[in-house]
């Protein structure tokens, strides 16, 4: 019998090594890609002087859901961002319903707006609006939504496009991947090399078609990764209670799942799904996601439903909207605007925001504009 129990334990031993080399092998892959995320691809707003356009111009936004902590919080910089500039601002909300995308735009255009930004919105969706913008000289731009030559197979229509400059390879397409690739390499790294991750698969918006590709390329390569896909329709599960039904089913299924991932916000019923599976679940639970809201580093800090977040600045972002918008106008060309994102967990901690604010990126953007803008 104990030769036998010897015997079988060789076996289990040696079975078990290959796994284990290629999970360390696994770690490895991504530590220094995951170094890099864990310090941020961002740099700093221009300072270029770019004189502000004196006419009292009239921006639009039009965002898909208003309700959403990721359109209200850019939004009411774009807002900040004017009235430092002298323009008026008016927000149409499309409470999410594509109808409405192309009803606000239009209605932008017949209150001769002289720039457009576009919130959580694709081109695609308004394509034939956004013509009649572009042969009307009208500044167009985008926050979490791509260009009609990126997604849709459309021309380029975005004349004032956020840039990244030749520090993002691939321009936002390739930020949208990296953001991918840093969710993949904090699961890997935060598992030991051995995943099981609860993946929401939607398609539907080019925001998590570009994220999950960067995710996807990631894992795919990994040996001792599975990726557990859950269909996720946005236009008729993006409630609370469907999110966090889609997780509680998906982990009875797969009641290995150790680790999950979210592109956007987690107070979608994400995080409340995930705190759902219970003490047990949590335990092992290595969750990335959100976009570094005040809510989402109190999750991590009182061990809720989150381990780590892909933190944007998401205020420094409305400002670089409206700095495209004003370069735009006044016929200049449109320069590197800084944005980029950072992985943060308990081991950056020194970076986290405090209590209830919001994380910045630099501390001082705003005044770095107004300075830019000479106002």
């Amino acid at each position: 019998m104990a030769l036998l129990l010897a015997f079988s334990s060789s076996i289990t031993s040696a079975s078990a090594s290959p796994k284990s080399t290629a999970a360390a092998g696994a770690v490895k892959s991504v530590k220094a890609e995951l170094s890099n995320f864990e310090k941020g691809l961002f740099t700093h707003p221009p300072t270029t002087p770019s004189p502000a356009v004196k006419k009292k111009e009239n921006i639009w936004v039009v965002e898909w859901l208003g309700a959403t902590t990721s359109s209200t919080v850019p939004v009411a910089a774009i807002q900040a961002a004017d009235k430092a500039l002298g323009w008026k601002t008016t927000v149409y909300d499309a409470k999410g319903l594509p109808s409405n995308y192309v009803t606000g735009v239009n209605e932008a255009i017949a209150n001769g707006a002289n720039g457009i930004i576009l919130i959580a919105i694709d081109c695609s969706y308004v394509e034939g609006p956004l013509k009649q913008a572009k042969a009307a000289h009208i500044a167009v731009t985008a926050i979490y939504g791509f260009d009609c030559n990126q997604w849709g197979g459309g021309p380029s229509l975005y004349s004032a496009a956020i840039s990244f400059g030749h520090r993002i390879k691939g321009g936002a397409v390739g930020l949208w991947n990296d953001w991918g690739r840093a969710s993949a390499d904090y699961i890997i790294q935060a598992t030991n090399g051995r995943p099981v991750t609860l993946m929401l698969d939607s398609y539907q918006l080019s925001v998590f078609k570009f994220y999950y590709d960067g995710f996807l390329s990631r894992m795919n390569a990994c040996k001792t990764c599975t990726v557990i896909k859950v269909p996720w329709d946005i236009s008729t599960e993006f409630t609370g209670t469907a999110v966090a039904g889609l997780i509680t089913a998906a982990y009875t299924a797969h009641p290995n799942i150790n680790s999950s991932l979210l592109g956007t916000t987690v107070d979608n019923g994400f995080s409340q799904g995930i705190h759902d599976l219970g003490p047990a679940a949590l335990k092992k639970m290595k969750v990335i996601g959100g976009l570094g809201l005040p809510s989402e580093f109190a999750l991590i800090r009182n061990q809720q439903a989150l381990t780590a977040t892909t933190a944007w600045p998401q205020q420094w972002i409305g400002f670089a909207a409206v700095d495209s918008i004003n370069s735009y106008l006044a016929h200049r060309p449109l320069q590197d605007e800084g944005i980029g994102f950072q992985v943060l967990d308990t081991n950056n901690k020194k970076d986290w925001p405090a209590p209830g604010k919001y994380f910045t990126g630099v501390a001082n953007y705003a005044q770095l504009y107004k300075k830019r803008w000479g106002v």
